[in-house]
């Protein structure tokens, strides 16, 4: 894995200070260092995690699920509000 190009570790930089100085109490960690010592976004690291089986219904093609979905979403935000928090950062 390469680390990540100047340009983008400034303009990271650059948009976590502007963060920081609008939300003060947050703090925030964009980069992780690899095995290797080079400097990553996190993101990389980021996977996509299925959703709740309470959406999940079974026979559906990708479009017909993301509409079950996010037709589920809309409706028990609460639900995910609460499986979003759970989520370890």
């Amino acid at each position: 894995m390469h680390g990540e190009t100047r340009d983008l570790v400034a303009h990271v930089k650059n948009w976590k200070s502007g963060y920081e100085k609008k939300y003060t109490a947050r703090t925030l960690r964009p980069f992780v260092m690899t095995p290797s010592g080079e400097t990553v976004l996190a993101c990389r690291f980021l996977k996509p995690i299925e959703p709740p089986d309470s959406v999940i219904v079974s026979g559906m093609t990708f479009n017909n699920k993301f509409k079950k979905i996010l037709s589920a979403f809309v409706n028990s935000l609460n639900e995910y509000c609460i499986f979003v928090k759970i989520l370890k950062f």
